[in-house]
C-alpha cells in the first residue's frame, strides 16, 4: 500500500487522469468499432484524441501524446504494465471478455505476434529507453533461435524498432509531438507505422545463424539493422527530427 501510495503520489510514468481519459475513450471507441481488426485503427484514434486536446485546451503535445500511447500499452498489453501508473481500468465483465478477444486477434501487417513486438516496444521505450527497447528486443529473437523457440526474425526486431521510434518521435519534443498526431490522426494505414516485412529473413535457428551471422559485432548482422532502419525511413513519420 505504501508503494502504490508513492506510486500515485510522484506518477513517474504519466497523470493518471489523463490517461484514464485516453483509455476511456478507447473503450468507447471499441464499443462501437469491435470489428476494428488493425492496431493502426486503434493507434488513429487515440492520435486524433491528442490531436484535439492539444490544440483546444493548450496542453504540451508531449503528456498528450504520451497518455495516449500509455492508454494503448494498457489495453492490449499485460495486465501488469498498470501495476506502474495506477488504477487506470475498470472493465466490466463485457469488456473484460472483448479485451482479451482483441489482444488475440487485433493485427499489425496481418500478424498478431507483430502488434505485441510493437506494443512491448512502446511500453518499454515509455517506461525505459530506446536502448533497453532496441537490446530487449534483440534479446528475445536470440532466446527464440534456440532449440525449441521459434527462431531469429528479422521482421520481430523491425516491429520492435519501429514501435521503440514511434514512442520516441512522440513523446521527444513538443515540436515533434504535435508533427505525429497531425500525421497519425489523418491516416489508418499500416504502412504509416510499419513497412511491408516481405524478405526479412525469419525463423532462423541459432545454429544457422552463427553460420551466416556469426554475432551481433558482424558485417552481416549491422547490415541488417541498417537495411531494417533504412526501411523505417521511408516512413515520413520516422524522418521526424
Amino acid at each position: 500500500e505504501s508503494l502504490f501510495a508513492l506510486r500515485d503520489q510522484l506518477a513517474l510514468f504519466g497523470n493518471v487522469d489523463d490517461i484514464r481519459f485516453y483509455h476511456q475513450s478507447l473503450l468507447n471507441f471499441i464499443a462501437s468499432n469491435n470489428n476494428k481488426k488493425s492496431l493502426a485503427a486503434y493507434i488513429t484514434h487515440v492520435f486524433s484524441d491528442a490531436k484535439q486536446r492539444s490544440a483546444f485546451s493548450g496542453a504540451q503535445a508531449v503528456i498528450e501524446n504520451k497518455a495516449a500511447l500509455t492508454a494503448l500499452v494498457l489495453y492490449f498489453g499485460t495486465d501488469k504494465f498498470e501495476l506502474f501508473i495506477g488504477d487506470v481500468s475498470q472493465y466490466t465483465s463485457k469488456q473484460t471478455l472483448q479485451r482479451h478477444r482483441l489482444q488475440r486477434s487485433v493485427t499489425l501487417r496481418d500478424r498478431v505476434d507483430i502488434q505485441k513486438h510493437f506494443i512491448y516496444s512502446i511500453a518499454l521505450q515509455l517506461f525505459g529507453s530506446s536502448e533497453a527497447s532496441d537490446a530487449i528486443g534483440e534479446l528475445k529473437e536470440f532466446l527464440d533461435s534456440n532449440k525449441g523457440g521459434s527462431g531469429f526474425s528479422f521482421a520481430d526486431l523491425m516491429a520492435d524498432r519501429a514501435g521503440t521510434r514511434l514512442a520516441m518521435i512522440s513523446t521527444q519534443s513538443n515540436e515533434s509531438a504535435l508533427l505525429v498526431q497531425s500525421y497519425l490522426s489523418q491516416t489508418n494505414s499500416e504502412s504509416a507505422i510499419l513497412p511491408t516485412l516481405a524478405k526479412l529473413p525469419e525463423g532462423v535457428s541459432q545454429q544457422a545463424f552463427k553460420k551466416y551471422y556469426q554475432n551481433i559485432q558482424s558485417k552481416k548482422y549491422i547490415a541488417m539493422l541498417k537495411h531494417i532502419d533504412k526501411q523505417l525511413l521511408q516512413i515520413p513519420i520516422y524522418r521526424i527530427q
